[in-house]
């Protein structure tokens, strides 16, 4: 089994209920949810004229073979369809959900479909705190062999803000799991 941490957002419509309803989707597909954190609003990335995201990232456990996690990729993929995303290259357009793995364990995939970590992760603020809340501020990212933690330090975060919302896990009442 491999711990796959996940980034969740969403800044169209009514942001916590896509998030919920992605997370919950996640769920129905026998996927075990072990955390996740609070949801944090977020001033978007690279752009400046959409509107803030509710963001979350949260922890799945999943067979560990190449062939489950690439059918956990395109599941998720799937739930993005169920709320009208269409991927595509190089374009940020506002959107009701989106998925993003950022890591399946220590593994490192480098594909055209799939990237593992992903390939922006150190960069968001919206990833990296989510994740140190939730206890991951040691978790080495197989590819920096840096900690979130490290991370978080050494990265100047100007411009990006985050604000917590609402501590999810009440709202949602999930029973979870300690993280690792």
């Amino acid at each position: 089994m491999k711990r796959v941490v996940l980034s969740i957002g969403s800044n169209l419509g009514d942001r916590r209920a896509n998030i919920i309803t992605a997370v919950k989707r996640i769920i129905d597909k026998n996927y075990k949810l072990i955390s996740i954190s609070d949801i944090y609003e977020t001033k978007p990335v690279e752009v400046n004229e959409h509107p803030y995201y509710y963001n979350v990232v949260c922890v799945f456990e999943i067979p560990g073979r190449k062939r489950d996690i690439i059918k956990f990729s395109k599941e998720l993929l799937e739930i993005e369809e169920y709320f009208g995303r269409k991927r595509k290259q190089n374009e940020i357009l506002p959107r009701l959900i989106d998925i993003d793995i950022i890591f399946c364990g220590d593994l490192v995939i480098d594909t055209d479909n799939l990237k593992i970590p992903h390939k922006k992760f150190r960069k968001r603020l919206f990833v990296l705190k989510p994740l140190f809340d939730i206890g991951w501020g040691n978790f080495i990212d197989p590819r920096s062999k840096k900690t979130i933690k490290e991370l978080l330090r050494e990265r100047d975060f100007r411009g990006q803000r985050v604000k917590k919302i609402e501590i999810l896990k009440r709202v949602a009442g999930w029973k979870l799991m300690p993280t690792e």
